[in-house]
């Protein structure tokens, strides 16, 4: 698991951590008739995006 790999090193090799800024955003989709729905909420620092957590779940 590469969990958080990528935004350290992106910290790492930027500024000092507590002066970055860090977007967040969540993306909802779901089926037509709402039997189904997948939610992805990503982290953006320093012009690069990073998926936090996806779900998926039948209604």
């Amino acid at each position: 698991m590469m969990d958080g790999r990528v935004r350290h090193e992106i910290i790492t090799s930027s500024a000092a951590p507590e002066k970055l800024k860090v977007q967040r955003k969540i993306w909802l989709a779901k089926t037509s008739d709402g039997s189904y729905s997948v939610t992805l909420r990503a982290a953006m620092v320093v012009g690069h995006r990073s998926v936090d957590e996806v779900r998926a779940a039948p209604k």
